[in-house]
């Protein structure tokens, strides 16, 4: 349940989900089990057991599969149809189908199903101990890791990026508005990109 705190100052999260998976020969990664679900559907109950609302998943590619497989979740699903010009795009579709209370987004790479709720929770309450005007990020032993946590403050700098890139260059140039949690896990390091990266994440479940 929210706090009355998180009622004031709502803290969103926006799921990037909306990649072509090229790199992945065995299907869809987004679509292939992870503890026994779908890595999008592990990633989103994730985001939503730390309490972050309202939660964005932005789609594009294969969208929707996408939104089949969190059925029933309380998930916002937005369509983007520029997938393809890169990440950009999607953080744009994701901060435009925020309310103006919101006062930051999480954003959440949907092939990293192993950051866990404990992080994201962390998360959240260093944000809004910062007055949900600091910039959040986890770090693991010294290495900036995601998902990363933006105020409103910085949404029309996000909004301005084009390509491939993600919002990596306003958290560096906003380095003094900035706040790392060292976390012990790398797991904030760790995404899905090819067959053999699934392979090995299946070898160390067992599953």
């Amino acid at each position: 349940m929210s706090s009355a705190a998180d009622s004031v100052n709502r803290v969103a999260a926006v799921v990037l989900a909306a990649g072509g998976s090229t790199r992945m020969q065995a299907g869809h990664k987004l679509l292939l089990p992870v503890n026994g679900r779908p890595m999008i559907a592990t990633v989103v109950d994730q985001v939503l057991a730390a309490d972050f609302r309202p939660l964005v998943v932005v789609t594009g590619f294969n969208g929707d599969a996408i939104i089949q497989a969190l059925e029933g979740l309380p998930v916002q699903g937005v369509v983007n149809r520029r997938w393809r010009q890169g990440l950009a795009s999607s953080l744009k579709a994701g901060l435009q189908a925020l309310k103006p209370e919101v006062q930051g987004a999480l954003f959440v790479l949907a092939d990293m199903p192993l950051v866990d709720v404990k992080t994201l929770v962390e998360l959240r309450e260093q944000f809004t101990k910062q007055g949900c005007n600091a910039i959040v990020y986890p770090a693991h032993q010294g290495r900036q890791g995601n998902p990363v946590l933006f105020p409103r403050r910085f949404f029309s700098e996000i909004m301005a990026l084009k390509g491939d890139r993600g919002a990596q260059g306003v958290l560096r140039r906003h380095a003094a508005d900035s706040i790392a949690l060292p976390v012990d896990s790398r797991a904030v390091l760790v995404d899905f990109d090819t067959d053999q990266d699934y392979a090995d994440l299946r070898l160390k479940n067992n599953r």
